[in-house]
């Protein structure tokens, strides 16, 4: 029998080749695997959880799934039929794609809302407090949700019940000083939004908003708040309330001529309290009561009793005499000339209060509020800070300050020295540059001090004589603010 002739090698079938998949789709594919699991993920613990989920890092996976997938459709079409997974790489492709633009416009869409609501609580809250609603502006934008209805705005019982909660550390902030004193004379308008999101359990938000006044023009931030109802609806903001207050102090992008002047003007009528608070505290208690006269008086009272000191040997300046001309000071003398004054109506002291000041008379002693026994004893938080009035007829500049009866120094009480001042002159150019407003720059000229001497006295001393307590406000409430206010809180140091 014959042989087969054997059918020789070109002419034979190719025989089936192995194409490896390629790297890139099955790295695309592990991507988009990874990111559809995240989303269900995500998804189950919002609807247990009842919180939207707003994970704006898992934008990276479709991102890196996208990016992969590209590149392994270009390398398997290049490959010239060595590689396959083109099928992988397309349904990649497709997951990252798809599915990132729908993450991403849900997260874009409750960005938006976050800063839509946020800024709606902010806007109300400087609306509030050019309203002169400072109490309002405390209750619903500042205090937490959980903790408001205690007390209704505009009654008696609202400080009775917030002020152990920072209400009045709140009223002495520089910003919400300053806006309660030009109400509607200040214009808000915000800036812009950043620091968007999730905090904690909740969301935060921070708007940058600029104000200008008669003072000048400053920005500063706000920071907003708010839980997640576990019941769902809308979060509910409020400015951050705690160990400090969302509002950050004022950042001047300049100051007006009459924002200068009153600054200007406080710190004179400060150091003329402190001066007087001195000389009180050392028992100079004649000297003292010159500084209640008006300048002219004070200045020849001075002098008689300059001249009587040195008769004496300077015993006399040290003692608790008579100014010529003027009643010996004693208490019942101030008292009777109406000094001391119970509140803003001018209403006398109550018996047993004035009682209680004659017995500390002789070793009566007054300081700033800033400093001293209240440093000492941990009570500067929540102090008020001076305060600066401008009127048709004159300049007030109420300084808070301690009165100390007992010679240990651990019983105060709180007062307020009210210093006046009514020279024409200071007054028409004080209301002048105030009506000029933010519009007149101020150019560092030192327009007060181009006036002669200001003519300030000593007006009046408020005080309830009620001892002072420790505040319970370090844990749950705001600290005190930062004197970057003319016209408004200041310390020691004063000046933005």
């Amino acid at each position: 029998m014959a042989e087969l002739t054997p059918i020789p090698a070109a002419q034979r079938p190719a025989e089936p080749s192995y194409q490896p998949l390629s790297g890139y789709a099955v790295a695309a594919t592990l991507v988009a695997g990874v990111f559809a699991l995240a989303l269900v993920v995500l998804v189950g613990i919002g609807l247990w959880s009842r919180r939207t989920p707003l994970s704006y890092e898992v934008l990276l996976l479709p991102v890196a799934g996208f990016v992969l997938a590209k590149i392994a459709r270009s390398h398997i079409r290049t490959a010239e039929g060595t590689r396959t997974g083109i099928g992988l790489a397309n349904a990649a492709w497709w997951v990252c794609v798809l599915g990132g633009a729908g993450f991403a416009a849900f997260l874009a869409a409750n960005d938006v809302a976050l800063r839509r609501e946020s800024q709606r609580q902010g806007d109300g809250f400087f609306e509030a407090l050019r309203a002169g609603k400072p109490q309002e502006a405390f209750e619903r934008y500042v205090i937490p949700p959980e903790l408001r209805g205690r007390a209704d705005p505009g009654t008696p019982e609202f400080e009775q019940v917030y002020g152990p909660m920072g209400y009045t550390p709140f009223l002495n902030h520089p910003v919400v000083y300053g806006m309660r004193e030009n109400g509607a004379g200040v214009q808000v308008e915000h800036v812009a939004a950043r620091d968007v999101g999730e905090e904690g359990d909740g969301f935060k938000a921070t708007h940058k908003y600029r104000i200008t006044m008669p003072e000048g023009v400053f920005t500063t931030q706000l920071k907003l708040v708010a839980a997640e109802p576990r019941g769902g609806g809308k979060p509910q903001w409020h400015v951050e309330f705690g160990r400090s207050l969302g509002i950050t102090y004022p950042e001047w992008e300049y100051m007006s001529r009459y924002g200068r002047l009153e600054m200007d003007a406080q710190q004179e009528g400060e150091a003329f309290a402190r001066e007087w608070m001195g000389q009180l505290s050392a028992g100079r208690l004649g000297v003292a009561q010159l500084y209640v006269r008006p300048r002219a008086d004070r200045e020849a009272g001075q002098a008689q009793l300059t001249a009587a000191s040195v008769l004496a040997g300077g015993a006399l300046l040290a003692g608790p005499i008579g100014a010529p001309g003027l009643p010996r000071p004693t208490a019942d003398g101030w008292l009777t000339a109406g000094l001391f004054r119970r509140d803003e109506s001018g209403a006398t002291l109550p018996d047993a209060k004035a009682e209680e000041l004659r017995k500390a008379w002789p070793t009566l002693a007054m300081t700033p509020a800033v400093g001293g026994p209240r440093a000492a004893m941990g009570l500067l938080e929540g102090a008020a800070k001076t305060s600066f009035t401008l009127t048709p007829t004159e300049v007030t500049v109420a300084v808070p300050a301690d009165l100390v009866l007992d010679p240990g120094g651990r019983k105060l009480v709180s007062a307020t020295v009210g210093v006046v001042c009514t020279d024409p002159d200071l007054v028409a150019l004080l209301t002048s540059a105030r009506a000029q407003g933010a519009a007149d720059r101020d150019s560092g000229s030192g327009a007060l001090r181009s006036l002669p001497p200001r003519d300030w006295r000593i007006a009046w001393v408020q005080t309830t004589l009620e001892p002072m307590t420790m505040p319970s406000i370090s844990a749950t409430g705001p600290g005190p603010g930062r004197p970057d206010m003319p016209g408004g809180p200041r310390g020691p140091g004063g000046g933005p």
